[in-house]
């Protein structure tokens, strides 16, 4: 009798569906991994936090003391107090090309002109500036940095440093476009592409600008042979999201990519807009909006590891409160931390929304599909055992299976607090009738109401015929 173990689940999604690093998985939702790479269990949930008050894409969301704003794709600014949305103004000639909070002001950039709002009593200014505002039809971020705040005008950087507005601080070449703005360590980093439109972009660069010199310090080219869709970044690496084939790659000085996001589909696309990235507690979240694919997941990502000397990992973390995954009418707009609160917007068809990330309510089911086990003979697979944390009260572990890659699961049993009670750490399970089979899929289900289960491992006995 020789035994299958999977005990590592750290490694997150693998781009093959039979091989990738340690403790890689094909597919899972919801997973927490992070918190004690040692087991499985749910993560919170994202719990719509909006009401019904939003009824546009949000692309931007900032803080200011303990007030929430928020800008969306048809000119709506919203106010958040406490949990309560109010709609402050619809933005004539807007599509809510971007949003920051400096100084006593709420700036706001619009097609051709950008706005500002004096926060202590929400007054509006829409033509704060209109000289030489370039037209933006999509994305025009605005970033505090040092002492003033970086605003993307066109294929010119502006600046303004409370007395002076320069509409062309930065000057790149006729026809380029900065997409997105970003900080690292000591540079102000510029996704510049060489079209406005994502996808009619072939170039993507990263430019580097110190604060102070006339022009950018230095500058790098991500050879995507695209565009660059968004940027994150922190004090060592910038995080960039290129072109539209989910390709994630990483700048330390150099360019090199570190992962590609899986099931998106030959010759089909999916983005990250500018504003739905952000660094959450250590880990690069980040969520997927517009193209063309209908099988990609569309929710919020998070790539990291849980600490050093564990693997990098891929993970789908957060499903939207709409519980739609998949389609082409998902769009995450923006995906934006704040302190340890985390907001998501969203749309779905033409239902809007912006989720916030529950501290009491769990996730009700998370799963973790294995990769394709593949022997070199076929195998006899007889018994299967789990292993877990005492089960509470509504907490249900379910295992299945398929064989030689069926297009359906096989339920092999369950190990719940109703049936087996909350003091028991392993159950094993019988197939019945014992198969054979050359491939090997596992799926484990784990489900629960105000708590949910913790795996550790899942053990497959076989009587193996042959040598592996």
């Amino acid at each position: 009798m020789s035994n299958l173990e999977i005990s590592k689940f750290y490694g997150g999604w693998s781009l093959g569906s039979k091989s990738g690093q340690m403790g890689s998985c094909r597919y899972s939702v919801g997973l927490d991994y992070k918190s004690d790479p040692d087991f499985i269990t749910a993560n919170k949930a994202l719990v719509k936090d909006s009401g019904t008050t939003v009824t546009d894409l949000v692309k931007w969301i900032v803080p200011y003391n303990a007030l929430v704003y928020s800008y969306g794709d048809t000119g709506k600014i919203y106010k958040n107090s406490a949990g309560t949305y109010t709609l402050l103004r619809t933005v004539a000639n807007s599509k809510g090309q971007g949003m920051a909070v400096y100084g006593n002001y709420l700036y706001y950039r619009q097609n051709s002109q950008i706005g500002r709002m004096k926060l202590s009593d929400d007054s509006f200014t829409d033509n704060w500036q209109t000289s030489n505002v370039q037209t933006v039809s999509d994305f025009s971020p605005i970033l505090p940095f040092m002492n003033f705040i970086a605003i993307a005008n066109g294929r010119y950087l502006g600046k303004w440093d409370e007395s002076t507005w320069t509409y062309n601080k930065l000057t790149f070449p006729t026809g380029y476009h900065i997409r997105d703005l970003g900080v690292m360590g000591e540079y102000l980093v510029m996704a510049v592409n060489d079209n406005e439109t994502i996808t009619q972009a072939t170039r993507g660069f990263l430019f580097f600008w110190d604060g102070t010199s006339s022009t950018y310090n230095f500058f790098t080219e991500v050879l995507e042979g695209g565009g660059i869709s968004s940027i994150q970044s922190n004090q060592e690496a910038v995080y960039v999201f290129a072109g539209g084939a989910g390709n994630i790659y990483r700048y330390t000085g150099a360019t090199n990519k570190v992962k590609k996001i899986p099931f998106i589909g030959q010759a089909s696309t999916v983005y990250i807009y500018p504003g739905a990235e952000t660094n959450y507690k250590g880990l690069c979240l980040f969520g997927l909006a517009g193209g063309t694919s209908t099988t990609a997941y569309r929710g919020v990502y998070s790539y990291g590891q849980p600490e050093i000397g564990y693997p990098e990992g891929l993970n789908f973390e957060y499903p939207i409160s709409a519980g739609v995954t998949q389609g082409t009418t998902v769009d995450i707009g923006c995906v934006q931390s704040i302190g340890n609160d985390l907001y998501v917007s969203w749309k779905n068809d033409t239902t809007y929304g912006i989720d916030k990330l529950s501290t009491t309510t769990n996730q009700l089911s998370a799963t973790y599909e294995s990769l394709i086990i593949t022997t070199n003979n076929p195998n006899t697979i007889s018994r299967a055992k789990l292993f877990f944390k005492p089960l509470a009260s509504g907490e249900v572990i379910t295992v299945k299976y398929k064989k030689d890659q069926s297009s359906s699961w096989t339920t092999i049993g369950t190990a719940s607090y109703a049936t087996d009670g909350g003091t028991v750490t392993t159950k094993l399970f019988g197939m019945g009738a014992s198969f054979r089979c050359d491939d090997l899929e596992i799926q484990i289900i784990l489900s629960g109401t105000s708590t949910m289960p913790s795996l550790s491992k899942i053990i497959f006995e076989y009587e193996q015929e042959g040598n592996l």
